[in-house]
Order: C-alpha cells, then structure tokens, then sequence
C-alpha cells in the first residue's frame, strides 16, 4: 500500500495529457493493485491555457473565449471544460476530481456583436499630416474641428469595410486655442518665393529687381518698398507657408530690410476673405486732458453729490490723489473719464482704447489710464495688450472606437468597455506594465488592473462592470494580441468573477460536480415534518423522523429514494429561497440503515421543484 500512496501523491499534480507515470499506473492496473473504478482520495487541478481557449471556438474571428480567456457562464465552462478533461487528463479512475479555475462574463452586461467588434477592430493613430491645422498649429485637433471630416481625408482608412471598428487615436487640445499668434522671419528662399510670384506684377518691378539681394530697401526711390508694397510680399509667403492659417490668427514676421535699421516686424492679421492684413494691436488713441476737459468734467458730474467734494477741487485743472474728502480714487477717476469720452468721442466703437493723461496733484503730477469702451456703453480700465507668440493650450490623447456604416462613420459608444492606452501603462509603473505597454505572465493584469480601475472610476457603484482591453505578450508567432478581463466592482475594490469547478469522474466521463453543499441540522427533519405533514402518503414515514434521521430500511417508516426527493425540497426551498432554476445542491442527511449518512445531488427544475441530478 505504500507504493500506492506515494503514487496517488504524483497524480495530485497532473494537469495534461503527458503523463510521466502513465505506464507505472497501466502496470498497476495490470497487476491487479489498482483498478479502473477504484475511487482514489486527493482532487486533480489543470490549469486552462490560451490554446484550451482558442479550441472551445474554431470561428477565425477572436470571441469572448480567445480575448478574455472567460466563459460566459458557469455553464457554459461545465459544458465547454468536460469534454475537454478527457483529452488532457490521463488518470480516469471513477470518483476522482479535478479542479479547474475559471473566469466567466457576467451576462447582461455587452452585446456579443459590440464585443467582437471591439476585439477585432484595428488601430489608426493619426499623423501629423491627418491634423487640418499641423503647420499653424500643432499635431492636435482643436475642439471645433470634426474628428468624422479627418477620417474622411485619410487614404489609408478609405478601404474600411462595412461593419468595421476602428480604434482612432489623436491628440486634442483641451479648449480652443484662440488668438494664435506665431512669429515668423524670412528665410531666403522666402525672397526668392518673392521674386517668382510677384513677377508678373509691373507696378513692383523695379522693387522686385532690387530684391536679389535678400532684403528689402526701405529707402525711398524706385526701389524701395513701402507698407503696402510689403503687404503684397508678406501675402505671397504666408499663404505659401501656412496654408492652414486659422481666421484672426496674428503671424508676427520678421524681415531684413535696407534702411534706417537692418530688420523690421510686421504684424499680420489672416482674415476672412482669406488675405493677410496689417494688424493693429488695438486702436489707441492717446490723449492728454487740456483745462477745456476738466471743465467737461465738472459739469457732466455736477450732479453727482458722491463727488461734491472731488468735483469742487477740479478748478485747479487736476485731480487730487492723496486720501481725503476732494481725492479722487480710481473708481471715481473712471467716472470722470466716462463723463468726459461720451462727450469727446460720441462715435467710439466697441474695443477702441483711450490712453489718457492728466495732471494730478499727488505723488507725480501726471498719470496716464487705459481705457476700453465696453459692449455695456461704458468705459473701464483696460491691461496693456502686446503681441507676443502665443503657448499652445495644453492637448490630451483621445481614444475612440468608430465604426464604418458603409457610408459614414459613426463614434461606437461602449460605457463599459475600457481600451488601455500608452499613458494607462506607464500610469501602472516601469518596470511594470509601462515598460512595454503590455501585460504577460510575469506582469499579470490583475495585479495591476484592479487599482487602476479604482484610481479612474472613483465614484464607481456597486456592481458596476467593465471591460478591460489590453496588450498580452506571449512570444512566439503568437506575439502580442488583444486580451481582455471584466471586473465587477463590489462596493470596495474591482475583481475579476471567478469560480473553481469541480468535475467529478464516474467511470465513463467527467461530469460538473459544483453544487453547494448542504447538510441536515436537527431542525430540518422538523421542517420535513411539517412540510409534508398534509401528504396521507408519508404519514408513518413522517413519523418516524423523531428520530432525526431518515430510515432507510423497508417498511412502514421506511424512506425510499422519491419519498427522500420531497423531503430535500421542502428544506431546500426554505433555506435557499433565492435559487434560480438549474442550481444544484449536494444535500448530506442521517440516515438509519446500512450507512449513517447519505448524500443526494439534486437541482432545481424550471417548474420550481426538485430533481435528482441523473447524468
């Protein structure tokens, strides 16, 4: 028996096919020690592998199986995983177990079709030339440009199929970068460019003639260029250079020039006939108040006995600025200018600025305030505005799935689905998943994926799902293809749903042993008693249970297989009144007769009661 024993110890570890102690345990068997319906202690396990996963679908398309290495149902693994223990296992004696651990997708949760889609769809990350804005701007879409009209434009997305999913990534600003401003300087083929384009023009001739020195003369003469004459240059090399230029966007642009100094700036407005523009910073008017003005004051504010103090001090033609009943503070400083621009300038337009200087007694004897007219009519102080190239607002990487309808694309929208990016990897650490943006067995995603999950989701509820998609390395022609785990948040932390089944050998084939164990208390058989109390045909059976047992002898009190069926379901359905229709239970009772304990493998049948397990 030692040697048996010892042996029973191997085959607690077989897990596949290529049994070592195969012909060891065949001589066994020959001699008569062991045999095929002997029942041997201690439970096998083997491990599922993506080959396993691969062969419970022999479609071409990846599924649920191949990508999340799940099933859909513990059902679905009893009936997928059975068939598969007699190709793997070699030990086959009657009453052994083997236990597989599984991973299942909950159901209800995605429609099979969206997830097929998902998993097969491939991946186009936008380049530079795909932005509309690349060369004004930056390889980033601006939140009004229409990601569906750049997928339009891109060749290589032209041969999608209908039906198909692609995963789009791009670069987007986070808000719109308004008020771009790029500065630019002439470079020498930007002369040349000159040169060419304005040749045909003969008002520049002589202009464009002298230009082969690589400046402009700003000199007067027949050669030199004035404001609008640039304007012309300036038009032929931004249009040439900047294509995509946005309305309003402001190009400071830089030359070299003959005159007076060696370079000059322009600013330059694009606008929207399309045209460059010389633009003004913000029409300023300077203005410095004379006696008349303060005069105006006085009388437009007459009336305003805030200022009685202020306004009787202004005949000595400036403001007083120290503290005091006749100092005018900035607000009401402001007031005085309002008072008097309405009268000045009657036909100011909205934006236009007044830089104003009065005498002051004070610590200076002049200040000087910006002002701006306000779409309310009224004038307020205004910062300095310079033109200075601008920063870029910040961007972010998008990641969406569209789907090509034959004819247009449309955003495939998944709530529950999760398509890891580059930034998500690094995120979870390098080294780590971040070192090359995949998992693999040695970087496992659910030592990763369930704290990402709850640093991303933090208002996450009870029983929320969600479909993770990532990148598994597992070498080989195999290589790098997309997998995937639900998990299912529970209040406290994200996980996987996982099971451990148990399929039991019976001599002829593996069968799903998963119920739940139950066994009989003391009060159960009391439950017996009154559940059945109103069945005539029990009568002394029921009796009988006083005993806390069930006999199992023939006689009057005697229990017989279909009399103990009513019995379990009475207790059953009392202590698990929530089981659904085809959960099972390994029920153990007492018993009086040729064993003191029996246990019976039951399930509850779609008409609500219970069945003997046969198969």
């Amino acid at each position: 028996m030692k040697k048996i024993l010892i042996l029973i110890g191997f085959f607690a570890f077989i897990t596949t096919s290529c049994d070592p102690m195969e012909d060891t345990y065949s001589e066994l068997k020959a001699s008569g020690e062991i045999d095929q319906s002997s029942v041997i202690s201690g439970d096998l396990t083997y491990e599922l592998t993506s080959d396993d996963f691969a062969d419970f679908d022999t479609s071409s398309e990846e599924d649920i199986y191949e990508t999340f290495n799940a099933f859909t149902s513990i059902e679905d693994a009893e009936i997928k995983i059975a068939p598969l223990l007699a190709d793997v296992l070699s030990l086959k004696a009657k009453g052994v177990n083997a236990l597989v651990n599984v991973k299942y997708v909950e159901t209800g949760n995605i429609d099979d079709e969206d997830l097929a889609k998902v998993i097969n769809s491939t991946t186009h990350e936008l380049q530079d030339e795909d932005y509309p804005s690349f060369e004004t701007l930056s390889n980033a879409l601006t939140p009004s440009e229409n990601i569906i009209d750049v997928l339009e434009s891109i060749d290589e997305l032209k041969t999608t199929q209908e039906g198909d999913v692609v995963k789009i990534v791009y670069n987007q600003f986070v808000e719109e970068p308004n008020g771009i401003t790029t500065a630019y300087t002439f470079a020498d083929e930007d002369y040349d460019l000159v040169i060419t384009e304005l040749a045909g023009d003969a008002d520049l001739a002589d202009e464009i003639g002298n230009l082969s020195y690589g400046n402009f003369n700003r000199y007067t003469g027949v050669t030199g260029w004035d404001n609008d004459e640039l304007l012309k240059a300036f038009n032929v090399v931004l249009k040439n250079n900047f294509p995509s230029a946005k309305l309003e966007q402001v190009f400071i642009v830089t030359v070299e020039t003959y005159g007076p100094t060696s370079t000059e700036t322009f600013y330059l407005k694009h606008n929207n006939s399309g045209d460059y523009e010389y633009a003004s910073q913000v029409k300023v008017t300077d203005y410095t108040f004379v006696d008349e003005d303060y005069d105006t004051v006085i009388a437009e504010l007459s009336s305003d006995t805030d200022l009685a103090d202020e306004i009787g001090n202004l005949s000595y033609g400036n403001f007083n600025r120290y503290t005091g009943d006749s100092g005018w503070d900035n607000d009401e400083l402001l007031k005085a200018f309002n008072a008097f621009l309405k009268v000045k300038y009657p036909s100011t337009a909205v934006t236009d600025r007044y830089s104003i200087t009065v005498e002051t007694y004070g610590p200076t004897t002049t200040e000087t305030f910006l002002v701006e007219l306000t779409a309310t009519g009224d004038y307020a102080y205004a910062a300095p505005v310079s033109f200075e190239e601008t920063t870029l607002p910040d961007t972010e990487v998008i990641t969406e799935l569209y789907l090509y309808n034959g004819a247009d694309w449309e955003l495939k929208s998944l709530d529950n689905i999760y398509i890891l990016t580059s930034a998500d990897y690094d995120l979870m650490g390098n080294p780590g998943p971040g070192q090359y943006d995949n998992f693999s067995d040695s970087v496992s995603p659910e030592n990763y994926l369930p704290a990402f999950l709850s640093s991303k989701y933090p208002y996450a509820q009870i029983e929320d799902s969600m479909f993770v998609i990532y990148k598994y390395y597992f070498g080989g022609s195999a290589g790098t293809p997309n997998r995937g785990t639900q998990f299912v948040f529970d209040g406290n932390s994200w996980s996987a749903p996982k099971s451990t089944l148990k399929f039991t050998y019976n001599g002829d084939k593996w069968q799903p042993n998963n119920a739940t164990d139950y066994e009989f208390i003391s009060e159960d058989y009391d439950l017996v008693a009154t559940g059945l109390a109103d069945n005539d045909d029990l009568t002394d059976e029921v009796g009988n249970l006083s005993y806390g047992n069930f006999n199992r002898y023939s006689g009057a009190t005697g229990w017989d297989d279909s009399e103990i069926l009513l019995a379990l379901d009475a207790v059953l359905k009392v202590r698990f009144p929530d089981t659904a229709a085809g959960g099972r239970y390994s029920v153990t009772v007492e018993t009086y007769g040729p064993s003191s304990t029996e246990t019976f493998l039951v399930e509850l049948g779609e008409d609500g009661n219970y069945n003997y397990v046969t198969e």
